[in-house]
């Protein structure tokens, strides 16, 4: 099954094509959801429970629905590609040697997932250092071959959900969603309380969101040809 929405339908098709003839295909085409992690229509929920693998083509995840875990809990393997794009079609993630990102993937799972503190350096001035001591790490590979696989596509991550109060530094976005250039996030105890960007929109979200606003994932991604 493809489910795509309104506005990743043209890229939604393009898989339906690609599989029509091939395979027992089907396309289903829904309203555009608002935000990630809101349910489906209640049309799409049936086929999606009867179908076998469902590749969600959409503008916001999926991932996180009931009705992917009710899939899931069925057997059902789901691969979720949320806003993709044209250029990961042509020559980015998807077009990865998926054997080589689960040997890098693995390898890096391998490093990590003893590790009870970590530090993240980079040269654009990132400088965090957190605690992920008894947390577990979690890994995608892309390989959704077992029933009741879920993962995301293009995939290629280790992550892991460290302390929220024990993240403390520098993190810097060199791009990010309402900021047209860099953003410089200072983070004391979990928490971000500098917007070092003169977006409006992002000092607004900051002040709103202080008490929630914790440094809650971090995730290594490993994709082969991601460009940022």
């Amino acid at each position: 099954m493809i489910l795509t929405d309104f506005k990743k339908e043209k890229i939604g098709r393009r898989f339906f094509e690609e599989l029509r003839g091939k395979t027992n295909a089907k396309l289903f085409v829904m309203k555009t959801r608002s935000r990630d992690g809101e349910e489906p229509t209640r049309r799409v929920r049936e086929p999606m429970l009867k179908a076998d693998v469902i590749l969600a083509v959409t503008l916001y995840s999926l991932t996180h629905t009931k009705a992917v875990k009710d899939c899931i809990s069925l057997g059902k393997r789901v691969a979720s590609m949320p806003n993709l794009s044209e250029f990961s079609l042509r020559e980015g993630g998807l077009t990865a040697d998926y054997q080589i990102v689960k040997k890098i993937t693995e390898k890096i799972f391998r490093m990590l997932k003893n590790a009870k503190k970590l530090r993240v350096l980079s040269e654009n001035g990132t400088n965090v250092e957190f605690s992920v001591e008894g947390r577990e790490w979690y890994k995608d590979d892309s390989w959704l071959s077992e029933k009741g696989s879920l993962g995301n596509l293009p995939a290629g991550e280790v992550f892991v959900a460290p302390l929220e109060e024990s993240v403390n530094g520098l993190i810097v976005f060199d791009s990010f969603p309402l900021s047209k250039s860099k953003l410089v996030l200072e983070v004391k105890n979990g928490k971000a309380y500098e917007a070092g960007n003169s977006n409006k929109n992002w000092k607004n979200f900051f002040s709103l969101e202080r008490k929630q606003g914790r440094l809650q994932n971090l995730e290594l991604e490993l994709i082969q040809k991601l460009k940022l």
